[in-house]
């Protein structure tokens, strides 16, 4: 057996799977500064409509329904079928509108929710790039290995 060959081919898996290593742990370095500094790496424009209840408002009123709903107790209604885009759809529900103080604590739930949502992600990430490189640093050992008793064998 050609012995220069299958060194050449253990060398290659090693590169390769200190290539895929090195960018998990990259990644993983990147989402553990999600979960330790959130601010840092959540898009600022999302957090801009939290800072306030004003300012909620003033977001809820200059976009869609979905986010109109945000602030009352009416769910966005799809467009049933049977109807024509524009026609009017009577329901018996009427919004309710909110108080300072309930919009304060709908703000509060909604940006606890948001750094949640980005924390629960970051941490799925991070555990997706360890198994990445552990597999990695298995598959390096054992072709590694190979290497060196196949140098050994050679000499």
């Amino acid at each position: 057996m050609d012995h220069g060959r299958l060194q050449t081919y253990a060398l290659s898996i090693c590169f390769l799977s200190l290539l895929c290593g090195s960018i998990a742990a990259g990644l993983f370095l990147i989402n553990v500064v999600k979960v330790l500094v959130p601010d840092s790496t959540i898009n600022p424009h999302l957090l801009a409509k939290y800072k306030s209840n004003e300012r909620l408002r003033k977001y809820n009123t200059d976009h869609s329904a979905v986010a109109q709903s945000a602030l009352t107790n009416i769910p966005p209604i799809a467009q049933p079928m049977g109807f024509a885009e524009g026609d009017t759809v009577i329901t018996s529900q009427q919004p309710i509108h909110f108080s300072d103080k309930e919009i304060e604590v709908i703000r509060l739930k909604q940006l606890e929710a948001l750094y949640s949502n980005h924390k629960f992600l970051a941490i799925q990430k991070i555990i997706f790039n360890v198994i990445i490189m552990l597999i990695g640093s298995i598959i390096f050992v054992i072709h590694w290995r190979m290497m060196k008793r196949i140098g050994n064998i050679s000499t």
